[in-house]
């Protein structure tokens, strides 16, 4: 596993935009960096963003990379120390751009155009326990 210092953490969250921030829980279990950011609904319910590359396959072939968003909705009961989603939440892939590595620099460029808006607008307008969209 690659060395985690806290001043790398500081300095890759602040070249993200719109309250991303680096997940460092996903990068100890997966090695992989990604970004995520928590949008607190009410004092129960909150919406978890995870931006990160999906691999693009073409005829069982794999061809790149996409960078794709994933907003899920938790519960979170007062009191506990956890919280609670059901299904696989909703994906979206950001744009049409295919890559053939995986640039954190890249991830961090898309925070720039995903608001809140548009994370509550995909949550709104889906089904957000059980679609898909891409």
């Amino acid at each position: 596993m690659s060395k985690l210092l806290r001043k790398d953490v500081e300095k890759w969250n602040a070249e993200c935009s719109n309250g991303f921030k680096f997940d460092i829980q996903y990068f100890i279990y997966h090695n992989e960096k990604t970004l995520e950011k928590d949008i607190v609904l009410d004092d129960e319910n909150f919406l978890k963003a995870h931006l990160s590359f999906y691999t693009k396959y073409e005829n069982f072939k794999e061809v790149g990379y996409y960078i794709n968003l994933n907003v899920s909705k938790y519960y979170h009961k007062k009191g506990d120390n956890f919280a609670s989603s059901n299904g696989l939440g909703v994906n979206l892939q950001i744009n049409d751009t295919i890559y053939t590595k995986r640039s954190f620099k890249e991830l961090q460029k898309a925070t720039a155009t995903i608001t809140d808006d548009v994370i509550l607008a995909l949550a709104e307008n889906k089904q957000i326990d059980n679609a898909r969209i891409l």
